[in-house]
């Protein structure tokens, strides 16, 4: 029983790093928390703070391409 909760925790480890990983999945989760703040009014120049976003997140994808 030790072993299975070992292994699904191991799991859910390697899960969450895979998304932190993966671009696509951090922008648009970024992006989703600037969307949301704005609909709650706490936070202003909701565009200025998605395109810095975006341009950052743009930055990173390259710079993965040239790795790879």
């Amino acid at each position: 029983m030790d072993d299975i909760i070992s292994e699904l925790k191991r799991l859910k480890e390697e899960h969450m790093q895979e998304k932190k990983d993966d671009i696509y999945f951090r922008t648009i989760e970024k992006l989703l928390v600037i969307e949301r703040q704005a609909i709650y009014g706490t936070l202003s120049q909701k565009n200025k703070k998605i395109e810095l976003e975006i341009d950052k997140e743009m930055k990173n994808y390259r710079e993965l391409k040239n790795v790879n």
